[in-house]
Order: C-alpha cells, then sequence, then structure tokens
C-alpha cells in the first residue's frame, strides 16, 4: 500500500506526487502491485470476502488460494517439439483440482459468465492446456474450477467447472494450435 506525500509532508490520495511515483516505481521493481489505500481496502475487502465464502461453502469448506505452497507454480512440459508452459493459480493434489481465480465486472452467474468468456477469452483452450499439463506431470484424473468473484459489491463467488464439450473443444484447439507451433519450429519460419 502506498502514500503519496505532498510537497509540505502530508499525505496525499493523489498518484500524481512524485512521491507516489517514486514508491509505486519501487514497488513495481520488487515484483509488487502498488495500491493507493482506497485501493488496498477495497482488494482486501474483496480477498476477506472471497476467503470467507469459500470456507463456508459445503462442497469446498476451505481457501485453495490461502495455501502457498501449491500456489503459481510454474509447469513446464514438452509436446513434440514444443515447449508448454502452465502456471496454475492453485493445484489441489489431495482432490486432484486445478484452480483458477477470475474476477469479474459482471455477476458471478456461472452460465453466461461461461458464455461470455469462451467468446471473448478461449477459456475453454486455458483449461484445456493446464489439464493437459498437470495430466502429463503429476498423472490423469484433474478437475478444472474456475472460482469467479465479482470485483464489486457485495463480491459474491461462484465455482465454474466447463461442460465436458467445452473442455473437448478446448482440446481440439490446443492440439492444433501445438501442431501449428511445432512445424513452424521444425521449419524455423
Amino acid at each position: 500500500e502506498i502514500v503519496g506525500v505532498k510537497k509540505d509532508g502530508s499525505p496525499s490520495k493523489s498518484k500524481n506526487t512524485a512521491s507516489w511515483k517514486e514508491q509505486a516505481a519501487a514497488a513495481r521493481a520488487a515484483g509488487q502491485t502498488p495500491l493507493s489505500p482506497s485501493e488496498a481496502a477495497r482488494v482486501n475487502l474483496m480477498a476477506r470476502l472471497l476467503d470467507e465464502q469459500l470456507r463456508s461453502d459445503p462442497e469446498i469448506g476451505r481457501n485453495p488460494f490461502a495455501e502457498r505452497a501449491n500456489n503459481e507454480l510454474a509447469m513446464l512440459w514438452r509436446d513434440g517439439p514444443v515447449w508448454c508452459r502452465a502456471k496454475p493459480d492453485a493445484i489441489d493434489y489431495e482432490n486432484r483440482i486445478v484452480w483458477d481465480l477470475k474476477t469479474t465486472d459482471a455477476l458471478a452467474d456461472p452460465t453466461s459468465w461461461t458464455d461470455t468468456q469462451i467468446r471473448a477469452t478461449s477459456i475453454d483452450l486455458r483449461a484445456a492446456h493446464y489439464l493437459h499439463g498437470t495430466s502429463r506431470l503429476i498423472g490423469p484424473g484433474w478437475r478444472y474450477l474456475f472460482v469467479v468473484a465479482e470485483a464489486r459489491r457485495p463480491h459474491a463467488i461462484s465455482v465454474v467447472e466447463l461442460p465436458g464439450i467445452y473442455l473437448e473443444t478446448g482440446e481440439d484447439k490446443r492440439q492444433r494450435a501445438v501442431s501449428w507451433w511445432g512445424r513452424c519450429l521444425t521449419a524455423g519460419e
């Protein structure tokens, strides 16, 4: 959390002060995201409410994103001539679940979120890619679950698992992409 300082030494809410810009640059250089006090308060509230909702959900009962040891681990594997990479938000080895946290400015409604994300971001390809990598590196039998959190109050969440047809379509996209990239690498083009 960064607070700018005015010329008279008093705190400033503005990100336009020289001290805020200096502190923000130092934070970025350290791999951190600079936030104003009001932004930090909003993010902390969202994180607290997300944690409470995940822990109170009878099917989840915990916050997989709070378990730092299994978060954002880089996975690397080779698929023919192609090196692949994935960095899941969280991995639950015991229950064989890959967790992906997504925020939305819309409602966390599973159906509308899924439809929008398939069209806008090929989220089916992402899920298939991560599942493929996890299966290759750790073994088969994994599920891929999105936790969709509303960026605005009340910060409601939903847990979304893509239907099988979407995962099949995503796997088709993944195979095509790897094949095309492999041919490019082999041809040197």
